[in-house]
């Protein structure tokens, strides 16, 4: 995976998740590879992160799970 990358979150209804309230999150890559965007469709990427805590181990944290809704092929190959 190389170029850009975002991911974006959203809480509607207020700044804090209470009952009733919607968040959603988006996620956006650019791939430089060979592969068909056909094959794309509907699949899952989950992203997690990680952090060194005391001790030297590491503790792994989601970031969100994300279904590939779109995925568009630009220039030429």
């Amino acid at each position: 995976m190389k170029g850009s990358g975002y991911i974006s979150a959203q809480c509607c209804g207020s700044a804090e998740i209470e009952l009733g309230t919607v968040y959603a999150a988006e996620m956006g890559v650019t791939l430089f590879s060979q592969v068909d965007r056909y094959t794309l469709d509907g699949a899952k990427v989950e992203l997690f992160y990680h952090l060194r805590v005391e001790g030297g181990g590491f503790e792994e944290v989601p970031m969100g799970i994300f279904e590939v809704s779109e995925a568009n092929r630009t220039g030429s190959r």
